[in-house]
């Protein structure tokens, strides 16, 4: 995924600000939640979609 223009750095590294935190939070939780399709298209730094199922 694309932040800023920049690559996001692995999981295994710390985010850096609070704002990346919060995405990388979002996307955790969309992606573990079941009730939720999700699909990332690669439009500049990235858009996913959301549909609740």
């Amino acid at each position: 995924m694309l932040w800023g223009d920049k690559v996001l750095p692995s999981y295994s590294v710390k985010p850096a600000d609070k704002d990346t935190h919060a995405v990388r939070a979002f996307n955790d939780k969309i992606q573990a939640d079941p009730r939720v399709e999700n699909v990332f298209l690669p439009l500049r730094d990235g858009l996913l979609l959301l549909r609740k199922i």
